[in-house]
């Protein structure tokens, strides 16, 4: 999952890292994301990059390999920064992507139940196309969560950094309005913070998080 490398990021502090994911694009299409330090590319570091290849203008150099777990540090720390203050039961949907297989023996861990579905990693993606902002690909979770009469049900993208909700009702709970209740949290503790949202966020969020301080 990218979030793996992220945190690899921070913990390793490697000069660039390098993430080969097809994210949340269908099986015919892969990419890089492409990180210096601790920041990730985008933009005009993109063309650069770019030109580079391009040009054939490389850098030379020598270097060593050397391989690290990166999945079993993560969870560890999972682990120890997350508890919850009672059991719920959670569906999780991680559409055959890379999520399932890190996620689910955590939450079984912290005393979470978990529903899983489409948990088993398979590029093909068998079952549904893995981007949870199609409200067509939350079908199946919408459904369990309504039947089973769920907490909550997350589901994921390709590479397990984006998420999906629906509520213990099994409508779907927006990106922006899952903004609100994080900004929430953190104002609560952090009061004046700065809270970012993008242009497709609905003036609800930038509202409450104003009447929050």
């Amino acid at each position: 999952p990218t979030p793996v490398v992220y945190f690899s990021l921070h913990t390793l502090k490697p000069d660039a890292a390098v993430m080969i994911t097809g994210s949340h694009n269908p099986p015919a299409y892969n990419g890089f994301k492409l990180c210096v330090g601790s920041e990730t590319l985008y933009g005009s570091a993109i063309q650069e990059i770019r030109s580079v290849i391009e040009n054939q203008s490389f850098s030379e150099g020598n270097g060593s390999v050397s391989h690290q777990a990166l999945v079993p540090a993560y969870q560890d720390y999972l682990r120890k920064h997350f508890s919850f203050a009672r059991a719920c039961t959670v569906a999780i949907d991680a559409g055959n992507g890379t999520g399932g297989e890190v996620l689910l023996p955590v939450l079984q861990e912290l005393g979470i139940r978990v529903v899983p579905l489409n948990c088993t990693m398979d590029g093909r993606f068998p079952v549904h196309h893995p981007d949870p902002t199609i409200p067509e690909n939350l079908a199946e979770l919408r459904a369990v969560v309504r039947t089973h009469h769920l907490d909550l049900g997350i589901a994921f993208d390709g590479d397990a950094d984006r998420i999906g909700v629906v509520d213990d009702q099994g409508e779907i709970v927006w990106g922006d309005k899952l903004l609100l209740v994080y900004a929430r949290a953190v104002l609560a503790s952090s009061s004046g913070a700065t809270v970012i949202g993008d242009v497709k966020c609905s003036s609800l969020l930038f509202d409450d998080i104003e009447h929050h301080g």
